[in-house]
């Protein structure tokens, strides 16, 4: 659950459950570059 101060709680699922597909590791790999594409937390570079 996710709290939101002027609104009512909101539940957000991290993990989603696909079954009975193929290429599993390529959908799982555009997932995964997709969720980071629209992570909002910043992202620090040591350079």
């Amino acid at each position: 659950m996710e709290s939101r101060k002027n609104s009512p709680d909101k539940f957000v699922c991290d993990m989603i459950n696909i079954s009975g597909i193929n290429n599993v590791l390529e959908i799982e790999k555009s997932c995964r570059i997709r969720i980071k594409e629209n992570d909002p937390t910043l992202v620090i570079v040591n350079q």
